[in-house]
């Protein structure tokens, strides 16, 4: 038994349970425009007794990027995939608006092969958060915060939220995060989100593994058991990230957090 329950308030979530997806493949078809559902779903395998699963139901146009082509570069591949597989991570990435890309004259680019900077992380992880930032003057946290730029209310969210922490007085927002440091920052909002990011992973798999820093080691053990990390024979935790590796990474832990935490029906 699944019964489909639409919340419009719910505004970021993606793909969860094959069966609500089979039960309403016709349905969506005629239903709505990109929006969220919930499926009550009623003794369902693992799940068992009443559990609410969200589903999202998207229609990406990627042609409003001229630089993300489908088919282009690994993570255009229809098998580059969240969840249950259906859902393809940059779908799920624009369809959320956790990234809105870039304006140039009349276009907007994606910039895929750029890296993610600290502070475009920041606000993405108040989007992914679905919250306002707080009204609070936290810029004195951080000497090098500019005033009036895009990512200072992004920032001073996360630093209230424990979700970063800086160095030495100073954020380097416009600096490209590492590999490590958005693990960290990823592992740190998924548990203020309530999801349980302990891991027994064993780094020694990877033959960098013994360079991932002590204080980063939970976090990027965390993102390896959720496949986020270590895809290859090698971390590169000192080593940037570019927009579309950020997108998976992003998106795995965005995924893994609304999976833990949906609430059994009362």
């Amino acid at each position: 038994q699944v019964e489909a329950v639409f919340k419009a308030d719910y505004k970021r979530v993606t793909a969860a349970h094959p069966q609500i997806k089979k039960e309403f493949k016709a349905a969506l078809d005629e239903l709505v425009d990109v929006g969220t559902y919930y499926a009550k779903v009623t003794g369902c395998g693992e799940y068992g007794g009443e559990v609410v699963k969200p589903f999202r139901v998207t229609h990406v146009d990627f042609s409003k990027f001229p630089d993300l082509t489908l088919g282009q570069g690994w993570y255009m591949q229809e098998t580059a995939t969240i969840g249950d597989g259906d859902t393809m991570i940059m779908d799920y990435i624009i369809a959320t608006g956790l990234i809105t890309g870039s304006k140039e004259g009349d276009k907007t680019y994606f910039r895929p092969d750029n890296n993610l900077t600290r502070g475009q992380l920041c606000t993405i992880l108040l989007r992914a958060a679905g919250e306002e930032a707080p009204d609070v003057a936290y810029d004195a946290k951080f000497s090098d915060l500019e005033a009036g730029r895009y990512y200072v209310d992004a920032v001073n969210w996360a630093y209230e939220k424990e979700i970063v922490h800086g160095s030495q007085g100073r954020f380097r927002p416009n600096d490209n995060v590492s590999r490590q440091e958005l693990a960290v920052m990823l592992a740190n909002y998924a548990e203020y989100k309530g999801a349980d990011t302990k891991a027994d992973v064993n780094l020694s798999k990877w033959s960098d593994g013994a360079q991932v820093r002590s204080w980063a080691q939970p976090a990027v053990k965390y993102l390896c058991s959720i496949d986020a990390m270590g895809g290859s024979d090698k971390l590169d935790p000192a080593g940037t990230a570019t927009r579309a590796q950020a997108c998976k990474m992003i998106a795995m832990v965005t995924h893994d957090v609304l999976d833990q935490v949906a609430e059994p029906v009362a």
